[in-house]
């Protein structure tokens, strides 16, 4: 029988097989036809392939390069320590306003001007405290180690507060030691009342309000100047 398929004797079974028939040349001009598509597609896929990355050449660390960083890191590291040791828990606000003159004891040694100049904010803030009647809030800025805190400015608010509104004059003496002190605060309406000052480990000074001994062999009273 005659094969009107084109395809040839096996053209029933799927197989493309070469023949003459129209059919035929059909079937092979479409397999060249996908054998170009798939080509071209593997030449532009290798083509947009991300090349894999160089490695970055880094500059030679030179001696210029190497100050300049320390500067930068040493620059750093002060900034921290500065904004660490500015850390007092106590500060001197707007309201209310207060009027206090801060003098050192006149002495041969230079401590009592160095300690008028290190409890200035903290001689301040008293000041401010005791005009506003406060009691916690006065109460934060004696030494935290010491008891009876709260008690010990109910107190100095009923005694002074009143004394607070005009000008206060604090004379600072010398330091018993580093971190012991005290002052003279001088009212206005003529009361006078002494202040312990004490600073801890981390150089913060506090006033001694309450009870407490710091040194454990030095008396209370000999810690305020006279």
């Amino acid at each position: 029988m005659k094969d009107i398929t084109g395809y040839g004797e096996a053209g029933a079974t799927g197989r493309k097989e070469r023949g003459t028939g129209d059919g035929i040349e059909h079937v092979f001009a479409r397999d060249v036809h996908d054998r170009d598509v798939g080509r071209r597609r593997k030449q532009t896929a290798m083509t947009t392939a991300v090349p894999p990355s160089t490695p970055r050449r880094t500059k030679p660390l030179t001696p210029r390069r190497a100050a300049a960083t320390a500067v930068t890191a040493a620059l750093a590291a002060f900034t921290v320590w500065a904004a660490l040791a500015d850390s007092t828990p106590y500060d001197v606000r707007a309201d209310p306003a207060v009027s206090v003159r801060i003098t050192p004891e006149k002495s041969e040694y230079p401590y009592a001007k160095e300690l008028a100049g290190d409890t200035d904010e903290l001689i301040r803030a008293y000041a401010q405290r005791l005009r506003a009647g406060d009691a916690r809030d006065l109460a934060r800025l004696g030494a935290p180690w010491y008891e009876g805190r709260y008690a010990e400015a109910v107190r100095q608010i009923e005694r002074y507060q009143s004394a607070a509104d005009e000008p206060v004059r604090v004379v600072v003496g010398d330091p018993v030691t580093d971190y012991l002190g005290g002052a003279v605060v001088r009212f206005a309406d003529g009361q006078t009342q002494r202040l312990g000052l004490v600073r801890d480990e981390d150089g913060v000074w506090y006033l001694e309000l309450g009870t407490g001994d710091p040194t454990g062999r030095i008396a209370h009273e000999w810690l305020i100047p006279r």
